[in-house]
């Protein structure tokens, strides 16, 4: 629950070019995710391709899954689903986890920046946003609908805090203190507004993760021991932070408590050294988030709520009436280009560190032609 990811062109053809692959041994599909519930439209086109013998059009079928979900539609839903087919699940550049820096849910940090991928246009993300908040007084007595505007919310706030962040990652740089306190809001408060949107849906709750912990606790102490690894396991995953955040959850509760006092420290860190003239210091920063924020947050026992709070229909429109004309900024415009120049880089680092004393000793001890190293060196890997 920290990305809207898919990538169903590619689902949608790799098995069957797998299927027809000269000598293919291939006999089955299989998935092990290591996190579940979520993206439910990938799992559903995944697991049908066991049924089929060959691609389907892409556009016909979410037609149908949305008819099916929903158990109605019209054609400004279907639209909104052909703007989400088109973006946060259409990734095809082959490369690795997507949900990596995204803001709400990373340790803050100054420097390194944070770069989080956005592989697609984001204007196509708010547009079905647009499309799914102008249609949920038809549609809020479908469940699975208020699940899905309510995670498309999600996402959108996500996106914009990449903004606000970048934007007070450049203050910061030119010296702007009062921009930078300006950003530091923007960021915290849509990070409480985050916190109240994932509150109104039961899927985003914190409390229903430790309830499920602790139903089967003996005694007290037992149900402190369910509680605290309950916590853990989401947060730090290890005394020390091991695997800090490997499996965090934007969920509410998780938000308002553990990941936004998180940034209310940096903001507030940030706005200090600049008004006492100091130098940052990004293992001070760490070891305050880390004693006051982290550490503590797996040993607490406060009580999170098991049923949603809030109206759903409510609470999104007010949030996209909120955020939406932030979202227009030409910014967006860059995020697309600027992930996949970064991944360019990536791959060429790869193939450096991979292959490079290779290449080196090609050109230099006159080894014989390697079609292995001729397809890397000119950029076929």
């Amino acid at each position: 629950t920290m990305e809207l990811y898919g990538a169903l062109k590619l689902i949608n053809e790799g098995p069957f070019n797998g299927r027809a692959f000269p000598n293919s041994s291939m006999v089955g599909l299989g998935m092990t995710p290591e996190g579940i519930f979520q993206n439910e439209v990938v799992y559903e086109f995944f697991t049908e391709n066991v049924w089929r013998k060959a691609p389907r059009d892409i556009s016909t079928w979410i037609s149908k899954y949305v008819l099916n979900r929903y158990g109605k539609t019209n054609k400004f839903i279907d639209l909104a689903w052909q703007y989400l087919k088109n973006s946060v699940y259409n990734n095809s550049d082959n490369l690795k986890d997507h949900d990596s820096n995204a803001i709400p849910d990373h340790r803050p940090s100054l420097s390194p920046a944070l770069h989080p991928d956005v592989w697609y246009n984001p204007e196509d993300l708010y547009v079905a946003w647009d499309i799914m908040t102008l249609n949920l007084d038809e549609f809020s007595n479908s469940s699975l609908f208020m699940y899905d505007i309510v995670d498309v919310t999600r996402n959108s706030l996500q996106i914009l805090s990449i903004k606000y962040y970048t934007d007070l990652v450049y203050a910061f740089g030119r010296g702007d203190i009062h921009a930078v306190e300006s950003h530091g809001n923007q960021l915290l408060g849509l990070l409480s507004d985050m916190d109240t949107v994932l509150g109104s849906d039961s899927h985003f709750l914190l409390g229903r993760w430790i309830k499920a912990a602790t139903d089967n606790a003996m005694d007290m102490q037992d149900n402190w021991f369910l509680q605290f690894n309950a916590r853990n396991q989401i947060t730090l995953w290890g005394p020390r932070g091991e695997i800090r955040d490997y499996a965090c959850k934007q969920w509410s509760g998780l938000i308002k408590d553990y990941y936004l006092p998180r940034w209310e420290i940096f903001v507030n860190y940030t706005l200090d050294i600049m008004a006492h003239n100091k130098t940052y210091n990004a293992t001070e920063l760490d070891i305050m988030i880390y004693e006051k924020v982290e550490f503590p947050f797996s040993y607490r026992l406060d009580q999170y709520p098991t049923e949603p709070q809030g109206d759903s229909v409510a609470i999104v429109k007010s949030l996209h009436k909120k955020y939406r004309p932030d979202t227009m900024s030409e910014f967006f415009q860059t995020l697309q280009q600027a992930t996949e120049e970064r991944h360019r880089k990536d791959k060429r680092n790869w193939i450096q560190r991979k292959y490079g004393s290779q290449i080196k000793r090609a050109k230099t001890q006159n080894i014989g032609y390697n079609p292995r190293l001729h397809h890397v060196v000119n950029g076929r890997n």
